[in-house]
């Protein structure tokens, strides 16, 4: 639901107001109804639908709290504004516990007004949008735990599908954070499938295992026994037998992560291994057959390393038989909501707490943010907006600014050879994202010149309180509506709108 064109119900009992409420709704494309009565509201109410209800308390017939209790008990999907005499803090705090989306004092102030109006439909598209998004991840099967609907995902959920039940090779590159480990577990889980459908049950787990080893973080002189197993005695501190993991992994998968941090001596060891099929523990003059299956994962550009003679050209063509690109989240930003929406109920199952909300401010951040840590990170932020965070939903004020201050060219693996992911310079099409902060600046600047550079408004549109608006001023640099420099960098109004600030 687009803001202009929305339907909105006024109900007030001196037809003067309602009139004069009307006509400025109505220039603002707004499709306005009135009526002088809650009665009148109740039937008009049953027959056509509205987005926003704004009513007084006051009135004929049915009116205060049981007007406002009805209206929020039989459609609760429909904000409601209340208005309410000057100085009603108590009346109006009655309305709120009831259900009410906002209040606004009597007589009323038509700038604060549609401030309101927007705040409470933004609320509602958000609401809507929430329903929808949950109600598409309950339909959506995904693949693995990996979420989305993105055409790049798709394809990526079709290649598991159609390799997952042979033993294929597979190379997974990808920056850090996308999710491939997620695709080596769902090519993982294929193959089991397959084995089951074979032989009408499922295979024996413990001759199936996933193992997975990141070959960057085992220090140098213990890959090769880990990898390939030793013998007792071997070197200082091998006092058993270790059989290593491409035994260890039995028929099933092993999983070798950053696999380009594999020292070059390493890297022909492990050549042979996959060409042979077999190993031969540090300390043994005995080679050992192995079964697994091979995926291998990269944060860099494995094929401009090899052209930098920097990792083997025949290992890369051995692991390369099938090979999987995971798409950074800012190639799939269309995602984004429904990946907010996955977390958000998954945090909160793993907290024991209630789903939260997003507020739809913070939603326009994270859909213009460029998300160096991808969907890894955009989760820790969620899940930590989760923790801090007060209230049913995440505000903006519960975003940590620090988790999303990594520019996006700065972002691990950005400073490899030219060439990146597909040709081409990897990171020349990101200068279009803005950082956190200016993405906050802008939506500062903006709430400031909705608002007339009425901080008190201003901050109220921002739903946070006028202390922390100037904070946030002073730490984004955001000048009084004097500065040049701030001026030019607001959208240039219309003759209409200067006409009403004059």
């Amino acid at each position: 639901m687009s803001e202009a064109g929305a339907r909105i119900l006024m109900i007030d009992d001196e037809p003067d107001v309602l009139a004069g409420l009307e006509m400025i709704l109505s220039q603002r494309e707004y499709l306005v109804k009135g009526v002088t009565s809650g009665d009148e509201a109740l039937e008009l109410l049953e027959v056509e639908p509205f987005d926003l209800v704004i009513t007084d308390l006051k009135m004929p017939g049915i009116h205060g709290a049981e007007f406002v209790g009805l209206l929020v008990h039989r459609w609760p999907e429909t904000p409601v504004v209340v208005l309410t005499g000057m100085g009603a803090v108590s009346t109006a705090v009655e309305m709120m516990q009831l259900g009410a989306a906002d209040y606004l004092s009597k007589p009323v102030d038509p700038s604060e007004l549609l401030i309101r109006i927007q705040r409470s439909l933004a609320d509602r598209a958000m609401r809507e949008e929430s329903r929808r998004l949950k109600a598409m991840l309950r339909e959506e099967t995904g693949y693995g735990g990996m979420v989305g609907r993105d055409s790049k995902l798709r394809e990526i959920f079709e290649v598991i599908e159609k390799v997952g039940g042979a033993p294929t090779p597979v190379l997974i590159e990808g920056e850090p954070g996308t999710g491939k480990e997620l695709v080596a577990r769902a090519i993982h889980a294929r193959r089991l499938r397959v084995i089951e459908e074979r032989l009408g049950r499922p295979p024996e787990a413990a001759s199936h295992p996933f193992l997975a080893i990141n070959c960057g973080a085992i220090a140098p002189d213990l890959v090769e026994s880990t990898l390939f197993g030793h013998k007792k005695g071997a070197f200082t501190g091998a006092i058993r037998d270790s059989e290593g993991v491409f035994v260890g992994a039995r028929r099933g998968t092993l999983f070798l992560d950053e696999i380009t941090e594999l020292a070059l001596p390493l890297q022909v060891k492990l050549l042979r291994a996959l060409q042979q099929r077999e190993v031969t523990p540090v300390g043994s003059n005995e080679a050992i057959a192995v079964e697994a299956r091979i995926v291998t994962a990269t944060n860099r550009p494995i094929y401009e390393l090899v052209k930098l003679h920097e990792f083997r050209a025949d290992l890369y063509w051995r692991i390369n038989v099938v090979q999987v690109r995971m798409p950074a989240l800012r190639e799939r930003s269309t995602d984004i909501p429904l990946l907010c929406t996955h977390f958000l109920e998954t945090t909160a199952e793993l907290y024991g707490d209630s789903v939260k909300d997003l507020a739809p401010d913070v939603l326009d951040v994270f859909r213009s943010y460029s998300w160096p840590g991808n969907v890894r990170q955009l989760q820790n932020v969620i899940e930590r907006a989760h923790a801090m965070g007060d209230g049913d939903r995440i505000e903006l004020s519960d975003i940590d600014e620090d988790s999303l201050s990594l520019s996006s060219v700065e972002r691990p693996g950005s400073h490899v050879a030219p060439g990146g992911w597909g040709g081409g310079d990897s990171t020349a099409h990101l200068g279009a994202f803005l950082t956190l902060e200016g993405v906050i600046r802008q939506h500062l600047i903006e709430a400031l010149d909705r608002s007339g550079w009425v901080k008190t408004r201003a901050a109220k549109l921002l739903g946070i309180h006028r202390n922390r608006l100037a904070r946030l001023m002073e730490r984004h640099a955001v000048e009084s509506p004097g500065s040049d420099r701030i001026r030019s960098e607001l959208p240039r109004r219309s003759r209409g709108d200067q006409h009403r600030e004059a």
